[in-house]
């Protein structure tokens, strides 16, 4: 059965927590937005910051990301689970999975949701990168770059919405257009 979420996906900075609180502002819905809700449920998995600052120090950036990466399965799957009448904040990398069996489960649960949208600056990498450094207060362009070439965002996603130059409200429009 499929909920009545409208989930949102894309790289960091590119104004998912913006779009999604004023979706939710227009549409009624309950705002949840995931890097917040991580916090949380992570814990109910083993989660170690200290293991995470470990990967850090030892792989870079690199490492840091892949040792989240099946919390932040865990993590979609929960709030999918407690969500279906929300508008959900995807954190940059909680719809971007390389292995497959983590591939499988992502879309799997993605199947279900009837309104997911990916956000992305333009269709061109690099000036997608351009833009998100503009906006981003740290260095995120590795993370970026593996984000908006994420297969598993762009198969999980109804919709992609290129934002470029709009405005949040141009933006949530468009958004609510395809819904309706």
């Amino acid at each position: 059965m499929r909920n009545n979420n409208i989930l949102l996906m894309g790289p960091i900075g590119v104004g998912k927590t913006s779009v999604g609180r004023e979706l939710a502002l227009r549409t009624g819905k309950k705002f949840v937005e995931m890097d917040e809700e991580k916090k949380r449920i992570y814990e109910q998995i083993g989660f170690s910051l200290q293991k995470c600052e470990e990967k850090y120090k030892k792989y870079g950036i690199i490492g840091w990301y892949q040792y989240q990466k099946p919390f932040e399965l865990y993590s979609v799957k929960i709030v999918l689970e407690e969500n279906d009448d929300a508008v959900v904040d995807f954190g940059g990398g909680h719809s971007v999975y390389d292995n497959e069996a983590q591939t499988r489960e992502f879309l799997g649960l993605m199947r279900l949701q009837k309104h997911s949208f990916l956000l992305m600056p333009y269709e061109d990498v690099e000036k997608s990168l351009e833009l998100l450094s503009k906006r981003n207060e740290k260095d995120d362009t590795e993370l970026n770059r593996i984000f908006i070439n994420s297969a598993t965002s762009r198969q999980a996603a109804k919709h992609i919405i290129y934002i470029g130059e709009k405005t949040i409200l141009e933006i949530v429009d468009e958004i609510l257009n395809y819904i309706n």
